[in-house]
């Protein structure tokens, strides 16, 4: 079975560089978050309306989603299931 969502390469980037950093103290405690956001974004790809927009943040039309000190930002385009996750450390 495919994911319903795609993760972009600069996503794929940052999720390799916050396992890295979490990695240097605890390899399982960076496995378990890489899962978690995995997990999130396989529940936004079935309910991307649990997103919100952030207006302070952007004006495009995406919506964003925490996790921990991260943010997940999500394509609003939600006709084809297909969202393009991006984490963000929230400022």
């Amino acid at each position: 079975m495919y994911p319903l969502f795609d993760v972009a390469a600069e996503a794929q980037n940052d999720l390799f560089e916050i396992w890295r950093r979490i990695a240097v103290d605890s390899i399982d405690l960076a496995n378990r978050i890489e899962s978690e956001f995995y997990d999130l974004f396989e529940r936004l790809s079935r309910s991307p309306k649990m997103g919100h927009r952030r207006l302070e943040l952007t004006m495009r039309p995406v919506l964003f989603f925490p996790l921990y000190s991260f943010l997940v930002v999500l394509s609003a385009r939600f006709k084809s299931h297909s969202n393009h996750g991006r984490s963000q450390r929230e400022a």
